[in-house]
């Protein structure tokens, strides 16, 4: 018997057998992959990207740790992976780009000791290229900033920071944009931080101003630098207790207007309502 048919065509042969377990591998590993697997996030192609294949949204190359049974382990990298988001509409979503690790794919033996983001995947219909990141997991590098089981939640994305102890208190934290190690790359743009207290009291804080609501009424706004205020309309202020104002010097309107006083004269003409004296400006022991 040959290898050829009457049309010409070339049947395969050789005196290697057929290993049958090696095509049914082959076969579950393109069409039954089912397996939950962790991997490493090595390349991203945007949506305008031409090896962007949906051009619905960033795609990542994950670099994932498979174990295929009693065969051994192996590193395997599943091309063009979206990342499932939380909401699936058009009107609500929630969009984020994840870290890819500095330095590619190469030299990869574990998750330890490298920047990218450690994702969890799972291929769609079972196929291995219909691979989605449906998650993550927590990076061996990064210390937890869980410490009890009391409620208790911290996040942060690039250098915004939001935290929710377990008295109800909050903080929001704006330290500036972080590399793929968590550092701040230009500290003096933070830190700003935004709280809410146990009581309700408010407070944004930078380190030149600080501007608190307390709970009591009380309000205050502190700064080591000058404090402009530019009022298009009207400024409509009642005190009902005293208002103190100390100034080396006070300054209203600039030389367009003047402070009315009634030390020496009536403010206002009785009949016309107009400002009959005043001063362009009042100094502190004047």
């Amino acid at each position: 018997m040959d290898n050829f048919l009457d049309n010409g065509t070339v049947l395969p042969s050789g005196l290697v057998s057929v290993n049958s377990r090696s095509m049914i591998a082959g076969f579950n590993k393109s069409y039954r992959n089912t397996s939950l697997r962790m991997g490493i996030v090595v390349r991203a192609y945007v949506a305008s990207d031409t090896n962007n294949l949906t051009k619905l949204t960033t795609e990542y190359d994950v670099l994932v740790f498979e174990q295929n049974e009693d065969r051994g382990s192996s590193v395997v990298t599943y091309r063009n992976c979206i990342s499932a988001e939380a909401m699936g509409s058009i009107p609500d979503f929630l969009e984020k780009t994840l870290r890819i690790r500095e330095g590619g794919a190469a030299a990869l033996i574990n998750t330890t000791n490298q920047n990218g983001a450690v994702v969890l995947i799972e291929c769609l219909d079972g196929m291995s290229d219909k691979a989605i990141i449906i998650g993550a997991v927590t990076h061996p590098d990064r210390p937890t900033t869980l410490v009890n089981t009391q409620p208790y939640l911290q996040g942060e994305y690039n250098g915004l920071n939001i935290e929710v102890a377990n008295d109800g208190s909050a903080t929001l934290t704006f330290k500036g944009a972080t590399d793929n190690d968590g550092n701040v790359v230009d500290s003096s743009q933070g830190n700003t931080v935004v709280s809410i207290e146990t009581d309700g009291s408010f407070q944004i804080q930078h380190s030149t101003i600080t501007f608190r609501l307390d709970r009591n009424g009380t309000a205050t706004l502190t700064t080591n630098q000058d404090l402009d205020l530019n009022v298009t309309g009207d400024v409509n202020a009642t005190v009902n207790g005293t208002c103190s104002v100390t100034a080396e010097e006070i300054n209203l309107n600039g030389d367009g207007g003047m402070v009315l006083t009634t030390e020496t004269d009536p403010v206002v003409d009785s009949i016309f309502g107009v400002p009959t004296i005043g001063v362009p400006n009042v100094k502190s022991g004047t």
